[in-house]
C-alpha cells in the first residue's frame, strides 16, 4: 500500500496539461525532428559535394598526367652546363652513336660516367642527329 500511495503523490504533483498544451508540444517536437533532420541532410550534402569536388580535381590531375605519362630520365651534362631528357629521339640518336664508334648496346643509365661525358659531347656535335626507322 505505500507504494499506491507513493504513485498518487506523484501523480497529484505533476502538473495538469490540457489537450491545447499538449497538441502544441507534439508539434513543437515534431518540427525540431524535421529540422534536425534537415540540418542532417545538408550535412550529408555538403560532405558529398565537398568529395565530389576533390574527386573532379584529383581526376582532372591524372587526366593532366595522362598526357605526360613517360617519365624520361633526364641527365646533367656537366661540359655544357646543360640538362638532357633521355626520350625516344635520345635513345635513336645514342643508338646512332653506338653503330657509329662500333660499341654494342649498353644503356646509357648502365655505361660508366665517362662513356656517358664522351656521349654528351658527340651529341652536343651532332645537334640533329635524328634517325627515323622505316617500316
Amino acid at each position: 500500500m505505500a507504494a499506491w500511495a507513493s504513485l498518487e503523490r506523484r501523480a497529484n504533483s505533476m502538473p495538469v496539461r490540457t489537450l491545447e498544451q499538449t497538441a502544441n508540444d507534439t508539434s513543437v517536437s515534431f518540427r525540431s525532428t524535421s529540422e534536425r533532420g534537415n540540418n542532417e541532410m545538408k550535412n550529408y550534402l555538403s560532405a558529398f559535394l565537398l568529395s565530389a569536388a576533390l574527386l573532379v580535381s584529383v581526376a582532372t590531375v591524372k587526366a593532366d598526367d595522362d598526357d605526360h605519362h613517360h617519365r624520361y630520365k633526364r641527365y646533367y651534362d656537366r661540359d655544357s652546363r646543360d640538362y638532357h631528357v633521355y626520350n625516344q629521339q635520345e635513345d635513336r640518336a645514342y643508338r646512332s652513336y653506338l653503330q657509329e664508334r662500333h660499341y654494342e648496346y649498353r644503356s646509357l643509365a648502365r655505361q660508366r660516367r665517362e662513356r656517358q661525358r664522351e656521349y654528351w659531347r658527340w651529341r652536343h656535335l651532332h645537334p640533329g642527329v635524328v634517325v627515323e626507322f622505316h617500316r
